[in-house]
């Protein structure tokens, strides 16, 4: 690899830094981050914080005069955009602001974008690069899974005593995971877009499904089956989230329906073998926008969703607490066939805890 390619890859990096202090928070569109170079020397940084804010190019270009910006290097972990959404093309504004070389680590998905960003750029004399890199393809992984699928990219989380149980006498909660884990946990609903649940979870754990790390608590949207819409409106979840919306059997009555309010967003689902249709309940979330979707629920939705293979990727903790036989087991009823959709498993320890990480076969 040349000096040059050396320092591109450097820089490139360094977009995808600024990326990830936006992930999480830009559904519909996805996380970018932008770094303008000259003469090897970072003069501006920026990256798309949320949906209908400024994107990355604009932050980072914004901040220099058309003098600082002529001839640089613009690093940007996606493909420029160059339709008009919520905000202008960036082309537009790389064009106006002289950059001489664009270079990008991620070829947008988005039939939109894709390959006419780099071509309207090219037409005006600007040179462009694409980098392929390991890190833009893990970054990148869910947006294009949802583009592709028009489907969130599921991340299953479930802990569990050594003897594999969830849950204590009669489902209540438990204690399981260390504060290094938990921090883990936290880290995950932030760069998530949304989080699913179940009305029995929240019914019995009465958790708040936000972030909450050291100097920052975040709310983020929060999907729940409520197959009869019994949770009560006093519960956590309605305060800390900031939105809900209530998956409910089509044949609950409208005039209960309505009984929520407008604050709450309430989608009657047909069941499906008796339960609320899965498929269903994703489409409606992919239409929202969400690209990554964390879910933390008990072990029948868990269960469900790897059975019909919908999970991506899913996170077991293991914890060494001795629960006992009144406690409930993780698992019930996944035959073991469904192993055979593994891709790949990693182990870490997580403090006392430890962690298996595992990938999943795609459903197309």
């Amino acid at each position: 690899m040349s000096l040059n390619r050396d320092s591109d890859f450097s820089f490139l990096l360094q977009a995808f830094d600024e990326a990830r202090k936006g992930r999480g928070f830009c559904a519909p569109n996805p996380s970018v981050g932008a770094v303008v170079v000259k003469n090897g020397t970072v003069l501006s940084r920026g990256y798309h914080s949320k949906s209908g804010a400024p994107h990355a190019e604009v932050e980072a270009l914004k901040q220099l005069t058309n003098e600082e910006s002529e001839a640089a290097t613009l690093y940007v972990s996606l493909e420029p955009c160059c339709h008009h959404g919520k905000t202008p093309p960036c082309t537009d504004l790389i064009i106006e602001k002289r950059i001489a070389r664009v270079v990008y680590g991620f070829k947008d998905p988005n039939p939109i974008v894709s390959g006419k960003g780099e071509k309207s750029l090219l037409e005006k004399g600007i040179q462009v690069e694409f980098i392929p890199t390991a890190e833009g393809d893990a970054y990148y992984e869910a947006y294009a899974y949802w583009t592709s699928n028009k489907l969130p990219w599921v991340t299953a989380k479930l802990a569990m005593s050594l003897d594999g149980k969830i849950a204590g006498k009669n489902g209540s909660r438990l204690i399981l995971t260390s504060s290094v884990a938990n921090t883990l946990t936290h880290l995950c609903r932030k760069e998530s877009d949304a989080i699913l649940t179940t009305a029995k979870t929240v019914r019995l754990d009465n958790p708040q499904l936000n972030v909450r790390l050291e100097n920052e608590t975040i709310s983020k949207p929060v999907y729940i089956i409520d197959r009869n819409l019994e949770l009560s409106t006093t519960l956590k979840v309605f305060t800390t989230a900031s939105h809900v919306t209530l998956f409910c059997s089509n044949s609950v009555k409208k005039e209960h329906r309505n009984h929520f309010g407008g604050e709450i967003t309430i989608v009657p689902v047909h069941e499906k073998n008796g339960v609320l249709d899965l498929g269903v309940i994703l489409k409606h979330i992919a239409l929202d926008g969400v690209h990554e979707l964390w879910v933390e629920a008990g072990g029948i939705l868990f269960e469900k969703l790897h059975y019909e293979k919908w999970v991506r990727r899913s996170l077991l903790y293991s914890c060494p607490v001795w629960v006992g036989d009144e406690g409930i087991p993780a698992f019930r009823s996944l035959p073991v066939s469904f192993l055979n959709e593994v891709q790949s498993t990693h182990w870490q320890a997580l403090g006392r805890d430890g962690l298996m990480e595992i990938r999943w076969g795609q459903k197309l």
